[in-house]
């Protein structure tokens, strides 16, 4: 810290330094100078954590492994995460996150990974952007810090690939790897099956024919594990080890874990995406929820969103948030929608539901009006 604390004893064990935050970028930079650890390094707009934690696991298989805690991702999380490194570590991943541009350069320089995985790029955390250029722009610059002779992990079904692989070709990246359900894609999905208990994914790396089940429930889960078998290959280690051990990862709360709830009417699934929630996480997030076949009824329950830039056309706007749930997203497809609105009247005392509030005067003619056209 820059000043010592009042109150605090004559020999309490305290460094002084005239900048903290340099001080720590210095001891991640040192801890990383005395690592001979292979390190992998991961950026998007949606998937960051999950996909560090399947890494995590997945190099686990191979040796000693240490990986960022939680989504300690910022200029303070990642070099803090730097300086954990221990030195028998064989391998490490680390989680680089930005809000706005300049953010992920001096991070990825730091970490210096011999890999560095791009999971996608979206309309995500863009506040202090203008489009989602921008946005690409400012994840690829986790390639300005890839090691000699490292490779850049790039998602081949993304819009915004061409503009990331420019950015390898101008750093003059010895490989690019890629992955997706495209014939192109050198880590190609060939089929992804979900269960209650995770999704079975097969692909095709290099030639090879895998499958293994990761524990997370949705395409977004099978699409994300494959990016972290091409981070894998990429570092020159056998995808089918590795790929073994993501059956042992599931969503984690907040991200698309789901939960029992015993309740008095029966045992409901509650999937929780409430942690920090974009529109491409809530569109996996129904996607999963339009999957599920529940006994009786499904009700998507949506808040407010945050952090989305100036989004000018209506059309790319985060929709409002309703009380008592998404049934905008039941009537544009989500299965069970009879089932999910909110009952009215006798109906409603009969359900044991709070029945919905009437219509009344213009406001109903206008609902009306917009009904018949």
């Amino acid at each position: 810290m820059a000043r010592a604390p009042t109150g605090l004893a004559d020999d309490a064990p305290l460094l002084l330094v005239p900048d903290p935050l340099a001080a720590l970028a210095a001891l991640g930079r040192a801890a990383r100078d005395r690592s001979s650890a292979r390190i992998a390094a991961v950026t998007g707009s949606v998937g960051k954590t999950g996909s560090k934690e399947m890494l995590s696991a997945a190099l686990a298989a191979y040796g000693p492994t240490v990986a960022s805690k939680g989504n300690l991702n910022n200029h303070i999380g990642a070099p803090l995460s730097l300086a954990r490194l221990d030195r028998q570590a064989a391998f490490a991943v680390f989680e680089l996150g930005m809000n706005h541009p300049d953010e992920i350069r001096p991070l990825a320089r730091l970490v210096r990974p011999h890999a560095a995985l791009i999971t996608n790029v979206e309309m995500v955390h863009a506040g202090f952007f203008t489009g989602i250029e921008q946005i690409a722009d400012a994840k690829a610059e986790i390639l300005e810090g890839i090691e000699v002779g490292g490779a850049a992990v790039l998602n081949r079904d993304n819009g915004q690939f061409e503009r990331l692989a420019a950015h390898a070709r101008r750093l003059a990246i010895a490989r690019v790897v890629t992955f997706g359900a495209g014939a192109e894609a050198d880590a190609r999905l060939l089929d992804a099956a979900s269960s209650g208990d995770g999704t079975r994914v097969t692909a095709e790396i290099d030639g090879s024919h895998l499958s293994w089940t990761v524990g997370g429930i949705g395409l977004h889960w099978a699409l994300n594990s494959l990016g972290v078998a091409a981070t894998l290959h990429a570092l020159g280690l056998d995808p089918a080890i590795g790929t073994a051990a993501l059956a042992g990862v599931s969503a984690m709360r907040g991200r698309g874990g789901q939960v029992r709830l015993d309740l008095p009417g029966g045992p409901v699934t509650l999937i929780d995406e409430s942690y920090n929630a974009s529109p491409p996480a809530v569109r996996a997030a129904l996607a999963v929820f339009a999957g599920n076949q529940p006994r009786r009824r499904r009700t998507p329950d949506r808040g407010a969103w945050r952090h989305a830039g100036a989004w000018r056309d209506r059309r790319r706007r985060p929709p409002r948030a309703r009380r008592g749930g998404d049934r905008g997203a039941a009537r544009r497809g989500v299965p069970g929608r009879t089932g999910d609105a909110r009952p009215r009247g006798r109906a409603a005392r009969h359900s044991g539901r709070r029945p919905r509030r009437a219509l009344r005067g213009s406001r109903c003619r206008r609902r009306r009006r917009r009904g018949a056209r």
